[in-house]
């Protein structure tokens, strides 16, 4: 079995009577000495490795911890490509080529591997979009032909069953440009409800991150330009720059303000409209620049607990690190989390375990007597069904790779999703 360590953040200072473990969901998982970094793209999870060094003879490069890190380099030269593809090809009759490494593969893998690609066939309408680049809206003398608005209506139909946050903004965009405001600020407000969590459910990311990333600044820039309600795009803006990579981060500074400091963060959250309403954009900021302290003191003037009470039950990922003190308000969560273990909707289920990273949470748990099943083997058991019903790849991978579990059938799908790739 290969080695597989989390590298945890460090943090600052330990607060008096705060949490000590701040959150964070996407950190770097170590294997054979190297590191493969989970991305949030807007189109579901990323998993890259960089910097990665192609061992020597094919009895390394066939370890699945190898497979792995190979199929998610973007930086192996042309030599180790061939090297690599070398090895691979011995693996069976049945070749595929991904990213110029071939891979042989057994005919029941192979068979795996077109299910896969099947499953992903629902992403067409997003491909299709940004491969012919239709999503702006054509117009003659600043008129827009009837035409042309069928063609954004059929578009936008297509558009809404995509479950990506990249489908959202490219409605929104297309809002935008037949002067819809009304319609954009509305699939604005429901991007910004959402804890960004949510986006690596029921998507892969089957567009290149580079045409990801160029989609959505050129929307972004549209936004500013055009849209009515700069605050609500600073705010998606502020949303859509967390836990990316420090190239999109830098993108984004070129045309916007983004979180970089306290004082920003503390100067945005005074507003009602603007920040109490979207604790899921605020919240993460409060906790990576402040403390818990801070994040209760927001949170508390949130609709959190009305949101419990109504069985909203997302709104439990608005904690992150904190837990309350008052018992009333810990009954409500304890209702809510329970809630969660009877659910049968896999990003709730998710929430549960991420739930249970919370310290003072887990504490209050084993003090009550509450869930003694081990949660390894319940996170276990979740993850590896959600990536063999094929409906949460990457991010599921990404979790069974934190807790060690390399298998090779993992890899076929995982194979099938980066083959997808445009």
């Amino acid at each position: 079995n290969s080695k597989v360590s989390i590298i945890s953040p460090a943090y600052a200072q330990v607060i008096p009577n705060a949490v000590k473990k701040k959150i964070q969901y996407l950190t770097p998982v170590e294997l054979e000495g190297f590191k493969i970094n989970p991305q949030r793209t807007m189109q579901g999870l990323a998993l890259r490795s960089y910097k990665y060094n192609l061992p020597k003879g094919c009895e390394a490069i066939n370890k699945i911890s190898h497979k792995f890190l190979i199929l998610f380099s973007d930086d192996l030269s042309n030599d180790d490509k061939a090297q690599a593809s070398n090895c691979f090809i011995a693996g069976g009759p049945e070749i595929i080529d991904v990213k110029g490494v071939k891979f042989g593969l057994t005919k029941i893998q192979k068979e795996e591997f077109e299910k896969v690609q099947q499953s992903l066939k629902e992403k067409v309408s997003i491909l299709k979009v940004m491969k012919d680049k239709k999503f702006k809206v054509k117009s003659k003398d600043t008129k827009i032909s009837v035409f042309e608005k069928q063609r954004v209506y059929r578009l936008d139909k297509s558009l809404s069953k995509n479950k990506s946050l990249l489908a959202s903004l490219i409605r929104a965009n297309l809002y935008l440009e037949l002067n819809y405001n009304g319609k954009v600020e509305t699939i604005i407000r429901t991007i910004l409800e959402r804890e960004y969590i949510e986006e690596f459910f029921d998507v892969e990311p089957v567009l290149s991150i580079d045409q990801i990333e160029l989609a959505v600044l050129d929307i972004l820039v549209n936004l500013k330009d055009r849209f009515d309600d700069q605050k609500l795009v600073e705010t998606l803006v502020s949303y859509l720059s967390y836990e990316v990579s420090q190239g999109f981060r830098d993108k984004l500074k070129d045309e916007f303000d983004i979180p970089n400091r306290l004082s920003y963060v503390q100067e945005r959250i005074k507003s009602y409209n603007y920040a109490l309403s979207f604790p899921f954009v605020w919240g993460n900021w409060i906790e990576k620049y402040s403390s818990t302290i801070e994040l209760s003191k927001f949170l508390e003037k949130t609709q959190m607990y009305e949101k419990l009470k109504n069985n909203e039950l997302n709104a439990l990922g608005m904690l992150r690190s904190y837990f309350p003190l008052s018992k009333d308000k810990r009954e409500t969560i304890l209702k809510a989390y329970k809630n969660l273990g009877l659910s049968d909707k896999s990003r709730l289920k998710d929430l549960k375990f991420r739930l249970e990273e919370n310290e003072q949470f887990k504490q209050y748990l084993i003090k009550n007597e509450i869930n003694k099943k081990p949660v390894f083997v319940e996170k276990r058991k979740f993850y590896k069904e959600e990536i063999r019903s094929h409906n949460t790849i990457n991010y599921s991978l990404y979790n069974l790779l934190k807790l060690g579990d390399l298998k090779e059938e993992y890899f076929i799908k995982s194979l099938a999703v980066k083959a997808y790739e445009i």
